[in-house]
């Protein structure tokens, strides 16, 4: 192939690429926006993918606590969550998913960030809880500085 093809060529592909930017650019103004939904800090049911989504969308982190009806256990560890996210370092930045489910057999103890998942069946204590939360969330509160230094 000459030079002057390969350049008619790449001059042909510049002009298809540009022409299609812009209608994509266009396209764009049609699709529906992504809504946040508004979700209180403790959730007593199991969230949709959708509020979930959400959660992290807005960079919070979400700490689900799903347990069985027979656990005898679980209240005790869900107060801790709760506490935890209703603090006043932590209200803005973490929501708490929690819920007694009838017929499972297993709790779904976990923190979600945008980046990870992080299993929190060792947490015993708000610290613990604290602890891991400084150092896997997205978005940080001020206190979480401290662990840091």
């Amino acid at each position: 192939m000459n030079k002057i093809w390969k350049q008619r060529l790449f001059a042909i592909f510049v002009g298809v690429m540009m022409i299609l930017s812009v209608a994509g650019f266009a396209t764009m103004r049609f699709l529906p926006e992504q809504k946040n939904i508004k979700i209180s800090n403790v959730v007593n049911k199991v969230l949709d993918p959708e509020e979930k989504i959400s959660i992290l969308r807005e960079g919070r982190t979400l700490i689900e606590f799903i347990y069985p009806d027979n656990c005898t256990w679980c209240p005790e560890k869900a107060n801790i969550y709760n506490d935890f996210v209703n603090s006043d370092e932590f209200k803005d930045y973490a929501v708490l998913e929690t819920a007694e489910v009838v017929g499972i057999n297993d709790t779904i103890d976990r923190m979600i960030s945008i980046y990870e998942i992080v299993d929190l069946s060792n947490v015993t204590t708000k610290d613990d809880l604290q602890k891991i939360f400084c150092s896997k969330a997205t978005q940080k509160p001020e206190v979480c500085l401290l662990y840091e230094i």
